[in-house]
């Protein structure tokens, strides 16, 4: 089977994955590893529509559009469905936008649990309403709801609003700056697990972490057994720590 690559979190390398793993374009800029001009990972439907085979672009996304977005994502519904509703609404959100406006959050958690049913089989999915504290997601049914809890793990001091607002470049560094930040996954790994259960409801839910950390492809055998390690010592806190990482669910 053929590989895709993506670009590095440091912008200096590709990192192979597989074509069924390939996130859609929106998760690659939130990983920091696209512009919006860029081509590489775009979804099926952008490249379409950048072909003219789906016609001119749509307009970028207003208030009332955003607010009508998330209902819409609130509802009951496939994967296939929810997937595509996050895609559709993604691609019209500008990512100077989609990391500094408060009423656009939802999104973010919407495109990391639509990338988590790629990998976990379910009848529905859905965000939870907005006025609910948490949980931020629902997997399963109506009748026997899995409540899903979101949250993200950046390098330490990394603002992606920051960096698009100022239009930042991707940090450089040595090859020894490179494997300190390897080494420093599991560390914000952990860190962001304990800020969940300090929260109280940790074994209510299932945790779904997306882990936006680059290992530059270094230390991959040890990192990973390092996740493991962690996933273990908090398995009991949780329904289950789920982990979104280099295109896997871990």
């Amino acid at each position: 089977m053929s590989k895709s690559y993506v670009r590095s979190d440091d912008g200096a390398t590709m990192v192979e994955v597989e074509p069924h793993q390939y996130v859609n374009a929106k998760i690659l800029r939130l990983q920091g590893r696209l512009t919006d001009g860029q081509k590489d990972g775009e979804t099926t439907a952008a490249s379409a529509r950048r072909s003219g085979a789906l016609g001119p672009s749509m307009s970028e996304v207003n208030q009332e559009e955003l607010v009508a977005g998330r209902t819409a994502l609130e509802r009951w519904q496939t994967p296939a469905a929810f997937i595509a509703k996050v895609e559709e609404l993604g691609e019209r959100v500008k990512s100077d936008k989609l990391f500094n406006l408060t009423m656009v959050k939802f999104l973010l958690d919407a495109m990391v649990l639509a990338e988590f049913v790629k990998f976990r089989p379910t009848e529905n999915v859905r965000l939870v309403e907005q006025k609910e504290r948490w949980p931020d997601g629902q997997t399963g049914t109506p009748q026997n709801p899995i409540d899903i809890e979101i949250t993200e793990v950046l390098e330490e001091g990394r603002r992606r609003g920051d960096e698009y607002r100022n239009h930042q470049q991707p940090r450089d560094g040595t090859a020894e700056d490179c494997r300190k930040r390897a080494l420093a996954i599991p560390e914000q790994l952990e860190k962001a697990i304990k800020r969940k259960i300090r929260k109280g409801y940790a074994r209510k839910c299932v945790l779904v972490i997306y882990l936006n950390m680059g290992n530059y492809e270094l230390l991959q055998k040890e990192v990973e057994a390092a996740i493991g390690k962690i996933k273990a010592k908090y398995a009991d806190d949780f329904h289950e720590v789920c982990i979104l990482w280099q295109g896997k669910l871990l």
